[in-house]
């Protein structure tokens, strides 16, 4: 079973060219529908899986929830796949060896039912990142969205996200988070979490703090995702980081009326994944 979470038909803007950002994880798939020459989001939808779904599973949610969206028989200028499973590692190209892939990934995260390995390029860091899709959800995709380009959400993400000092992103979702620590601009570690408790997800923060010798009393906490400040997540975060902001909508983009009545930190996260792809 799936779970509407948000379902906004694009409502796009004269006869600029179309693009469709599908993102996949192991406990949903969102949907981003945007324009450029202004950059313009004209409409989203985000699916959660009702239980978190065994490998074997997994496509026939997926075709669910793409069979509710515009598919193969609209006209789209770009299309991206950007998975958000969590087996996905970052390799210096020093050490990186393609045919080490599939290894790699299993020592890290175990092995897993027959996959799809990929490898994007991240020159800024001089890596690779490394990461996995479930053949049976790859396959479907294909046929679906024809002619589209792969790439790991993390590898967008940072290309997305730039720091010049110290801060600690963390996009929420539904039993996930996904952390992104920099130091004095540096990257320090981009992993995703799962938890089951806001005590949980509090912790994984604040070991990553100690991980990296970071104070969760200095460092500011930017949040993206589905959280706001009532929540007990929110709450017990600010018993121990001091500064917490939410991710705010770049001003150069515009989205549909129906996604503006929403707060700008629930979907930017999606948002700045698109606007990197172009």
């Amino acid at each position: 079973m799936i779970k509407t979470v948000f379902h906004i038909p694009p409502a796009f803007s004269g006869n600029q060219a179309k693009h469709v950002l599908v993102s996949p994880s192991e406990e949903g798939v969102s949907f981003l529908y945007f324009q450029q020459h202004p950059f313009f989001v004209a409409g989203l939808s985000v699916y959660q899986y009702s239980n978190v779904p065994g490998q074997l599973e997994r496509a026939g949610l997926l075709a669910e929830a793409c069979k509710q969206e515009p598919g193969k028989n609209e006209t789209w200028e770009n299309i991206y796949i950007l998975g958000n499973g969590k087996p996905a590692l970052l390799v210096p190209n020093a050490y990186y060896s393609p045919g080490e892939n599939e290894n790699s990934l299993d020592l890290v995260f175990g092995e897993s039912l027959e996959t799809v390995c990929f490898a994007d390029d991240l020159p800024q860091l001089q890596a690779k990142n490394i990461w996995r899709m479930q053949q049976d959800e790859y396959h479907y995709l294909q046929t679906h969205y024809p002619g589209a380009r792969y790439l790991h959400a993390n590898t967008m993400a940072l290309a997305g996200t730039c720091e010049s000092g110290d801060a600690l992103h963390c996009i929420v979702e539904r039993n996930q988070l996904k952390v992104i620590l920099f130091s004095g601009g540096t990257l320090q570690i981009i992993q995703q979490f799962t938890y089951h408790t806001p005590v949980d997800a509090v912790y994984y923060l604040l070991n990553t703090c100690k991980q990296y010798e970071m104070s969760p009393h200095s460092i500011p906490l930017i949040l993206y995702g589905y959280i706001e400040t009532d929540s007990t997540l929110y709450q017990d975060m600010y018993k121990y980081f001091l500064t917490i902001n939410f991710a705010e909508m770049p001003r150069d983009v515009n989205v549909s009326e129906p996604i503006s009545q929403y707060p700008g930190h629930y979907f930017v996260h999606l948002i700045q994944l698109a606007s990197c792809a172009l």
